[in-house]
């Protein structure tokens, strides 16, 4: 659908969403309602439900990087997470146009990697120092833009701009970034690929 599909603006001009957006959140929810029919939905584009600690809840996006997918560029992401009782139980970062899968779940140790040709348990890897500090920020929002320049000027580190949350967070998760910047960052956005970052870092977290 990318180039046919119609778009439009929701809160400013760059903040937009197009019917393959909703087409495909419209998919994720049917598919949990049908196999968890009590577990709750919070999607980027549908309605947000009252949330309590004892919840099992979907955290969808269908497209991260809905600008990028409205110009024919590729940095894009398919978004799913599940929290059970506000812990990590699932995580499905899809990159469409890359052929590339990275899942994780409550009982693996592993993130798992799948492109067309294999499938293959990730290992943490090295972040040197002189890895670039990514970000999504868009230059018309200017004290996010300040900001950023200030912690990358601090740092001393290169620019990694993605204009996609999620591909920007699969870069860390790849060794090619080794951090990520974002004020106010909806949960959407980051869930899914937080889950995959918790569970290939764990034991540096711990």
């Amino acid at each position: 659908g990318q180039g046919q599909t119609s778009i439009q603006k929701k809160t400013s001009p760059l903040d937009l969403v197009t019917e393959i957006d909703q087409g495909i959140e419209m998919l994720f929810r049917i598919w949990i309602q049908t196999f968890f029919p009590y577990d709750k939905i919070i999607g980027e584009e549908g309605h947000k439900p009252t949330v309590n600690e004892t919840d099992t809840l979907w955290i969808i996006d269908p497209i991260d990087g809905t600008t990028n997918y409205t110009q024919s560029k590729n940095e894009v992401a398919c978004l799913i997470g599940c929290l059970k009782k506000g812990k990590p139980y699932l995580s499905v970062v899809g990159l469409p146009f890359e052929h590339t899968l990275y899942s994780t779940h409550i009982n693996q140790k592993h993130v798992i990697k799948e492109t067309p040709t294999q499938t293959t348990p990730m290992h943490q890897p090295s972040l040197p120092k002189t890895l670039p500090l990514g970000t999504e920020f868009l230059r018309h929002r200017q004290k996010e833009y300040d900001l950023f320049e200030t912690f990358q000027n601090e740092l001393h580190l290169e620019k990694n701009q993605r204009y996609s949350i999620a591909v920007n967070m699969i870069d860390i998760l790849e060794g090619r970034c080794q951090a990520f910047y974002k004020p106010n960052v909806k949960l959407w956005d980051i869930t899914a690929p937080l889950i995959c970052l918790d569970t290939l870092f764990q034991d540096t977290l711990s």
